[in-house]
């Protein structure tokens, strides 16, 4: 077997002697080997940005969608003259009276609904609950729906996530105007001014 030359060994010996002594940092080959390999599978420490990831998508368009028609809601509440009988409020846009509160005497499931958000535009309270008891609740959520979208908006992030859409937003506001109405239908009993006569 060939000896390795003198000069070569002396120098792996002093190299062997700095590494003990801890001059020289040990080599770690299978952490190496293994950063290697994860390299090149395509997987990368914390903290680091693959050159190719695609940028974070881009929520402007769905917030402006939904910030349109709460602005229109508001907009339309401010401008109405929220009518003193709790009813009606909705015929100054043009439509027709409620054809239940006409036929039968007893008002529909959203009529006050239009005066109740009026009225709250207008800070009066008391007279949107009158009105119809689930208006400010309701009113309040467009409220918050009116800020999260503006802020998707601008910043293009997922604000509207914290709402955790699905099909409360459609059963919750449709339980409170039912269960507005009731208690609209039963104080307005109470105090005779139900069914209309």
């Amino acid at each position: 077997m060939a000896s390795m030359p003198e000069g070569l060994e002396r120098q792996t010996m002093t190299t062997s002697a700095s590494r003990d002594a801890g001059i020289l940092p040990a080599l770690d080959v299978e952490n190496d080997s293994a950063s290697f390999s994860d390299q090149s599978d395509g997987t990368h420490s914390a903290g680091e940005t693959p050159a190719t990831q695609p940028p974070p998508r881009s929520f402007r368009w769905r917030g402006v969608l939904v910030l349109v028609p709460c602005l229109a809601v508001l907009g339309v509440s401010a401008w109405l003259r929220p009518d003193p009988s709790g009813v009606g409020t909705h015929e100054q846009l043009g439509l027709s009276t409620c054809s239940m509160l006409i036929d039968r005497g007893w008002p529909c499931p959203g009529c006050g609904l239009t005066t109740s958000f009026a009225a709250v535009a207008h800070g009066q309270f008391v007279a949107a609950f009158r009105a119809q008891a689930a208006g400010p609740l309701l009113f309040a959520l467009v409220v918050l729906l009116t800020v999260a979208a503006a802020a998707e908006a601008v910043t293009g992030r997922d604000c509207l996530r914290r709402f955790r859409p699905g099909w409360w937003c459609v059963i919750v506001p449709i339980l409170l105007m039912f269960i507005g109405w009731g208690l609209k239908a039963y104080l307005g009993w109470r105090a005779g001014i139900y069914p209309l006569r």
